[in-house]
């Protein structure tokens, strides 16, 4: 039996390196497409570097299209009243308690055509720093606007 060269195996995990890439793309892509079914909306924020990807989804949900809204700010300037308050209290909570009690917030965000909508968000912290500090955080946003209350 012939033995497989360095380069051979080199080559193999290549090969399963890009499988696992296209893979993950395609997962990517499905949990887009599952989003999109759904309506739901998405976030991933970078505390550390102080950027957000906001996803297409929750762009239209609020009547953006995806070249606008393109800082975490802008989405923050949405926000209805003291609703920025309400979640930066929230955020600390949950950071205070190390992500015990989930985050789960209700807001109240602007659409670009003037109504109010009111969207429920989750989040969690899926990266914590040596010091408990949160750097990384991934999350939803949910319309509930046209829910009916129980």
């Amino acid at each position: 039996m012939l033995k497989e060269s360095k380069n051979i195996r080199k080559l193999k995990k290549l090969i399963n390196y890009t499988e696992l890439d296209q893979t993950s793309n395609e997962l990517d892509r499905a949990y887009d497409t599952i989003n999109e079914i759904n309506g739901d909306g998405y976030w991933v924020w970078n505390m550390v570097e102080e950027t957000c990807y906001l996803s297409s989804t929750l762009k239209k949900m609020l009547g953006y299209n995806n070249t606008e809204l393109t800082k975490y700010k802008a989405l923050n300037e949405l926000l209805v009243g003291n609703d920025e308050e309400r979640f930066l209290n929230a955020l600390n909570e949950y950071v205070k308690n190390r992500g015990e009690k989930p985050f789960q917030i209700i807001l109240n965000y602007y659409h670009k055509n003037g109504s109010t909508l009111k969207l429920l968000c989750r989040g969690l912290v899926t990266d914590w720093g040596i010091n408990n500090e949160p750097r990384k955080m991934i999350g939803s946003y949910v319309d509930i606007t046209n829910c009916k209350s129980i």
